[in-house]
Order: structure tokens, then sequence, then C-alpha cells
């Protein structure tokens, strides 16, 4: 028994020794990986325009821009640029000798008048524990309120004015640094872009073009609601600086553009669309930007009525672009967005529609491009009135009259448009609920252009979007006499039918899966937390499940918009 005893002892004290043993080199290989963890993150390519500066923490910071500053200037020069670091640092400022430096950290436009006076080193620091405070607004919508189910990341800007002895004021110095925040998923494999500008020309109540504000107020005081009483459905220009890091956290643009809201029916969410104009062109081509900023204008998507998952857009333009007609777009990447240090969800790119872009596709000048904007229910403009009137008015099934027709309008361009709004099932739309243009030279004018744009309360979204549903019941559409008026003509209506066909043969399930599948995976985590941002709850398996009724919508959709088609086209021909 003593044996036993001692033998059973010496075994339970040689575990202990190899369990320490054990989780001694746990422990190692723990430290070992957090060890590689931080080279990974400050782990640079080497930058063949910038040195290494030291940080608060010892390892040397490899600056990552592709941008050169110019420090010969007024304004003042930060020794560190905006960018994605480790560990906290230490920002120093300098100015023309002789100048004050007023410096600012939330957004707000520094000055003498506001901001701190720089009188050492800047310590830049991980604010993302730190209250909400833009993002928690909650009048941004009319209707609901979007604020933050948590606190939202947040970066720390930083900006900068020099002051000489005189008074005058320099120009803004402008910086975004992201703190320990390179390492989380919802980042991984997207660009960050970072927005400044004045929070008053957002968020105040009287001047603010992102909230509901008096405009609502003023309203509904006074019994005159319409659903357009909102500061956010002015308009409105406000500055703003951007930068934009891509998805190797290299900065490779920045500078100052004009912002305004998309206008679009969608700006009662809290996600609303931007429009960036007047701003320097992106002219390297390498640059991941260059698709959708080399004109100076680009657009950041919300998403639409599909904002909190905004797969249907990207899906939609995707399988336009790989037809022969194309419209004006290109693929719509998604980068994380940030207004004045804090994050605003997930965004997708895309160039926008305006003069400068539509003359560099029809190679001509800006100055001959007739452009006509609509947001639904559509408004006949006078612009095309005549083309209007031509087809609305006058027999378009005469031989004739389509001819004359047909010299005023890309026929091809209406039936991609027209056609694809059917057949992802669009309930709110009709022949000119879109961007039209044409080209009017000094000799010449045109043919009138449809473009593809909004199209996310589509593919199974709700019950109007069903794959089932007759899209031509639908009051924008059984109302809309110039598409009306077109199906009386047979080489039309034939084309119309043909165009239908193809959309069912070439969209199988096995092709819509192999686009499809690409963007899921690569958004589903910043999908996720773009939601949560605007106080929705979401999980990732409800995110790739709305994927499979995108799926399912187009194994079924072909049968039924066929089926639809041909008793369209047999009704239309007995009335003839």
């Amino acid at each position: 028994m003593n044996t036993e005893k001692k033998t059973g002892e010496r075994l339970l004290i040689t575990l202990a020794l190899l369990s320490c043993i054990g989780f001694s080199a746990f422990l190692l290989w723990l430290q070992d990986k957090q060890e590689a963890d931080r080279e990974q993150l400050s782990g640079q390519r080497e930058e063949p325009q910038a040195g290494q500066i030291q940080g608060t923490y010892d390892q040397p910071v490899q600056i990552r821009t592709r941008l050169t500053a110019d420090p010969s200037g007024e304004q003042p020069v930060f020794s560190l640029p905006g960018g994605f670091y480790p560990e906290e640092i230490t920002v120093e400022i300098t100015a023309p000798e002789g100048c004050r430096i007023y410096y600012t950290t939330d957004g707000t436009k520094p000055g003498e008048d506001n901001g701190t006076l720089y009188e050492g080193p800047v310590e830049v620091t991980n604010v993302c524990g730190s209250p909400n405070v833009y993002s928690a607004v909650s009048t941004v919508s009319a209707y609901q309120n979007y604020a933050p189910l948590t606190t939202v990341d947040k970066a720390v800007v930083l900006q900068a004015v020099a002051v000489d002895a005189d008074g005058m004021e320099s120009a803004v110095t402008c910086a975004s640094y992201f703190i320990a925040m390179e390492g989380k998923a919802m980042y991984r494999s997207l660009p960050v872009l970072s927005v400044t500008t004045e929070p008053a020309g957002l968020f105040d109540y009287f001047e603010g073009i992102y909230v509901a504000g008096v405009d609502y107020e003023n309203a509904l005081a006074s019994n005159e609601l319409r659903s357009d009483s909102a500061n956010y459905y002015r308009g409105g220009e406000i500055s703003a600086h951007i930068e934009y890091f891509e998805t190797d956290r290299y900065l490779t643009y920045e500078g100052d553009v004009t912002l305004t809201l998309r206008k679009d029916g969608n700006l009662d969410y809290g996600q609303k669309s931007f429009l960036f104009t007047e701003a320097e062109p992106v002219i390297d081509d390498t640059c991941e930007l260059y698709p959708y900023f080399k004109n100076g204008t680009m657009m950041l998507y919300g998403g639409g009525t599909d904002h909190a998952m905004k797969s249907r857009q990207c899906l939609e333009e995707e399988l336009l672009r790989g037809r022969a007609q194309g419209f004006l777009s290109e693929a719509m990447p998604g980068c994380m967005v940030f207004v004045d240090g804090e994050f605003w969800g997930l965004y997708l790119m895309r160039e926008a529609i305006r003069p400068e872009s539509l003359a560099e596709r029809a190679g001509c000048a800006v100055e001959e491009i007739r452009m006509v904007e609509n947001v639904y229910p559509a408004q006949i403009a006078p612009e095309y009135g005549e083309l209007y009137r031509l087809v609305t008015e006058q027999n378009a099934g005469s031989e004739k009259i389509y001819r004359q027709i047909l010299e005023q309008m890309d026929v091809d361009s209406f039936l991609e448009y027209y056609c694809a709004n059917l057949y992802f099932g669009n309930p709110q739309f009709d022949s000119f609920s879109t961007t039209v243009w044409r080209q009017e030279g000094e000799d010449s004018v045109g043919k009138w252009h449809w473009e593809f744009t909004d199209a996310t309360d589509t593919l199974g979204r709700n019950s109007l979007s069903n794959y089932s549903v007759n899209t031509y019941l639908c009051p924008q559409v059984s109302g809309d006499l110039f598409f009306q008026g077109l199906l009386k003509n047979p080489d039309f209506a034939e084309s119309f039918r043909r165009r239908m066909q193809a959309y069912a043969e070439e969209w199988t399930r096995e092709q819509v899966e192999e686009a499809l599948t690409p963007i899921l995976e690569k958004y589903r985590v910043a999908v996720t937390v773009t939601a949560q941002r605007y106080g929705v709850q979401q999980t990732e398996e409800g995110y790739l499940a709305d994927g499979d009724t995108i799926l399912t919508y187009f194994d079924r959709r072909g049968e039924y918009i066929l089926r639809y088609t041909q008793e369209l086209l047999n009704r239309n021909a007995e009335t003839e």
C-alpha cells in the first residue's frame, strides 16, 4: 500500500512538472505569436519617399504614404502623416518662423478662436473606447433613431493652422490617425476613407445638411409636413477633406472636395450617400481610386433600400458589366468610411454620373453633354419633351414615326435599362426615373441614352420584388406611357422579347452564384458591423441567408418573367 502510495505521489509530481513545462512552453509560444502579430501590424513595405521615424514605442515606424508632402508652404507640417499605427504616437507640428499654431482633434476648424495653442508634441492615443459624439446624433432621420448599439471605432483627426504676426491664417493641414486598429477583422482587405468637415455643416439644427433639423420641425408645427420636409432634402454644399488609405494601408490620395448628399429616395436612412465634386482628380492609374475619381467626382453609395445588406447593387452592376451595352459604371468596391473621426460604416465607391464622366465616355467636351437627372416619381423634363411627345402622342407602330424615334434615342440603351429593372423586380422605376443624357454639339445633336442607377429594392428583398411578381402590373410600369407607346412597334416589341430571353438564359443560378459568392465573403463582417453601427441587429448568418434569397430569385425568375412578357406582348398585339 505504501509503495503504491509513493508511486502515485511520484506520478503526480511528474505530471505537475510536465504541466509546468508545457504551460511555460505555451507562454513562450504565445509571447512569440504576439510579437509576430505586432511585427505584422507594424511591418511595412519599403517606401522610397519616406524614412523611418521614432514613435513612442521602441520599434521604428515606417511611414506608409505614396504622397510627397510639400514642407515649403505656409501651412503647418506634421512629423507623421495620417495612417495606421500599432501603438500611440507623438506628432510634432512645425510652421514658418514667427507663426503660432492652433490645432483641433474634433473635426472643427482650428483658429485663434477655436482650438489649442500648440506648445509641444501632440500625443495621439487609441480613442476607440471614447463616447460617441457625431454618430450618436439622433436626428439624422425624421422617422427612426439610427444611433449605434455600442461605441464605434474612432480615429484622431488632427487639424492645424498657422497664424502669422498679422493674424493671417494659413490653409489647414489635416491628418487622420488610426491607432491599434489595423488588425481588426472588419478592416481586413478593405480600404479606409476618412472624411473631415466642419461638424456643424452636417449636424447643426439650422444649417446641417445631414439632419432633419429645423425644416422638419417647422413643417410639423405648421401641419405642412411633406415627404421632403427635412434639412437633408435641401441639397447644399459643404467643404471637406478626404484621405484614402488603400488595402495595404498606404495613403494614396488626400485633398479638398465639395461634399453634397446624393439626392435619392433614401435620404431618410441614417447612412446617406455622399457625392464628392470639385476635387483634384486622381491621375495615377495604379491608385485604387483611379477608376472612380479620375474626373474629380466620386460617389460613396450607402446601398439605397438595401442599405443593411448592400449586396444587390453590387451584384446587379457586376451582371450588367458583363454585357455589351455596359453602363457608365465600374465594379463597386467597398470601403470603410469615417466622418470626423467616427466610424460611418461600409460604403460602395462608384464613379459619379456627371457631365465630366459622360463626356469622357462620349469622347466630347464637357460643354457638349446635356444631362438630366430625375428622381422618382419622374417628371417629364422639357429637354426630352420632343421625344416624349413623339412616342406618346404619335403612332410609334408607324415605320415613319419609329424611324424618327430612332433618330432621337439609343434604343439599346433604353432596352438594357428597362429590361434589367424589370428582370430584377424593381417596383419603383419608369422610363425616366434615372439619368438621361445626350451629346449636343454645334453641328449635331446626339441620341438620348439611359443610365442604370439605383435598383436596390429588388431580388426578393420584399413581397413586391419577389421572383414571381408580375412587375408589368406595378403602377409605374403599367402607367408608363412612353414604354407603352414603344410597344406598339413590332420591331421594338421583338427586341424587347429577345432581351428578356437573353437575361433568362444568361443569368442562371450558377452564373449568379459565381458572381455573388465573392461579394458575400468579402463584405460579410463589414456589413454586419455597419448594420450594428446604425442600430440594426444583424448576424453574418442572416447576411448569408439573404444571399440564398437572391440565388433562389434567379433560380425561378426566368420562367415567370418570360411568361409575363409573352402575355404582355400578346395583349398588346390584340389591341392593335
